[in-house]
């Protein structure tokens, strides 16, 4: 019998994206890359018994705020951009509204900014749960 080392790297060799509502929207690849940035930037490892969903790292940070930083970090600032890319985020632009309070004077800035903050902290969930799932199997 073999030995499968649980590892960052393999954790992401197998992480799926095709069934989410992330892969209309950016390829496996960049979905990939995009998980594998936010493991790397807080330097969470595969640790056994870990339950990323609820449990905190060495530093005490919890996992959960660790990925609401990192997408809040993701958000786009400048208007052009937002903008580019608000046609390919059409179903984030409509859950947001119906998930945040927005506010009318932020204008549809604020609002293409809400659909990032949501779609990427989605992710970083999506990848925790993963995560979590990973380590007990």
């Amino acid at each position: 019998m073999t030995y499968f080392e649980k590892s960052t790297e393999n954790f992401l060799k197998q992480l799926e994206f095709c069934d989410t509502d992330f892969y209309d929207v950016l390829t496996n690849s960049q979905l990939l890359e995009y998980a594998n940035d936010f493991l790397s930037s807080y330097e969470i490892e595969i640790t056994e018994g870990c339950d990323y969903r609820n449990d905190q790292n060495k530093d005490w940070n919890h996992y959960c705020d660790l990925a609401s930083e990192w997408a809040d970090s993701q958000v786009d600032i400048y208007n052009s951009v937002l903008w580019e890319k608000a046609p390919k985020f059409q179903w984030w632009i409509d859950d947001a509204l119906n998930e945040f309070w927005f506010d009318q004077s932020r204008w549809m800035v604020g609002l293409l900014q809400l659909w990032q903050y949501l779609f990427y902290s989605r992710l970083t969930g999506y990848v925790l749960n993963n995560l979590a799932d990973y380590v007990k199997a």
